[in-house]
């Protein structure tokens, strides 16, 4: 990643500015507080390293465009649970402009928790179930087609379901058992994980090169290989302890890095950016209280900054590579954030 000029801070009538930002703030979407080298390298992640390059499915309608422009093809796809009346269904926004994808049963305990987009972008996946916290898993394609539903009951409170990297599987708990593991999606077959495989979350930059995943109290980076590349020491981000690692940028530096997903809300993001070359926090260019920012990874540098202060409609924040920072409302009644993809 180049080093990035400093650049003045600019207000127009279209609200878009250049303000003064460092590699760290266009390098990724979210970081962490200060820490210090770890030692020695960890076990490689157990899901194996693949490129998982974005794509945008065929077959979806989009049902508005809002906003002024940006980027070619802006810097993140979001993702949300839209409510229509007695339907829901997954929305995303780009660039701008709003898009339905597949329409989900209108349940909110199960459904409303363990929705989900993979990330490769192409398929969408809920669990159908009970105050219980158990049901079916259901995966589609983005726009609704090929459903299909698979037979264990698997829980769908906190962070669970969860995509493997490889798009192709999901980590889950089955019910009953209480036995942890990735499900295939396209046979159905099951393989136990050990508790440390199981909490390892990897996620992979835009361009496939790099991982990154907490390790206890450090951040790890590894190349596609599974090579160790850097490791740092990081602290809790709340007070309720521990950390999770969102995002890694195309250069293997920077790490995004946010609250650990906790129920009723499974999706978190970045909010603070670590260089793991020096382990502090990078600069961001757009100001926002601790908790009240998300951060999503784009593609070469660029990254997408959402700022939902309490009882203020959200505002999206689109920086480029270049550092030109694009801001918009958020539209109207887009409902819950469930994740993004680069």
């Amino acid at each position: 990643m180049t080093v990035a000029v400093a650049r003045a801070a600019r207000s127009t009538q279209t609200l878009r500015r250049v303000v003064a930002l460092s590699v760290a703030a266009l390098a990724l979407l979210g970081g962490a507080a200060c820490s210090a080298p770890g030692s020695g390298p960890v076990a490689a992640p157990a899901d194996p390293p693949a490129a998982v390059p974005a794509a945008q499915p065929t077959g979806s309608s989009t049902v508005s465009t809002t906003g002024n422009g940006g980027a070619a093809g802006g810097p993140a796809t979001l993702y949300y649970l839209t409510r229509d009346g007695g339907s829901q269904y997954v929305t995303s926004l780009r660039d701008g402009r709003v898009t339905r994808h597949a329409e989900v049963p209108n349940e909110r305990y199960c459904v409303g928790n363990s929705v989900s987009v993979s990330p490769d972008g192409r398929r969408v996946a809920w669990v159908t179930g009970n105050d219980r916290g158990e049901g079916r898993l259901t995966v589609a394609n983005l726009d609704g087609s090929d459903r299909k539903t698979l037979s264990q009951r698997v829980y769908c409170l906190g962070n669970h379901p969860a995509w493997a990297g490889d798009s192709g599987s999901m980590k889950v708990i089955l019910v009953g058992s209480g036995t942890k593991g990735l499900l295939d999606l396209a046979t159905g077959g099951f393989t136990a994980q050990t508790p440390e495989q199981f909490a390892r979350d990897t996620v992979r930059s835009a361009n496939g090169d790099f991982q990154a995943y907490r390790a206890d109290d450090r951040i790890v980076v590894r190349d596609a290989r599974g090579r160790l590349v850097r490791e740092v020491r990081h602290g809790a981000e709340t007070e309720e302890g521990g950390f999770t690692v969102t995002g890694v940028s195309d250069d293997g530096r920077y790490v995004a890095v946010g609250p650990q997903a906790t129920d009723p809300s499974r999706i978190v993001s970045g909010w603070t950016l670590v260089d793991t070359a020096t382990g502090r926090t990078a600069s961001l260019p757009v100001e926002a209280t601790r908790g009240h920012l998300s951060l999503f990874l784009g593609a070469g540098g660029a990254m997408v900054i959402r700022v939902h202060e309490n009882g203020q409609p959200a505002r999206i924040h689109e920086v480029s590579a270049s550092g030109e920072v694009t801001s918009r409302p958020e539209p109207a009644a887009l409902g819950r954030p469930i994740g993004h993809r680069a």
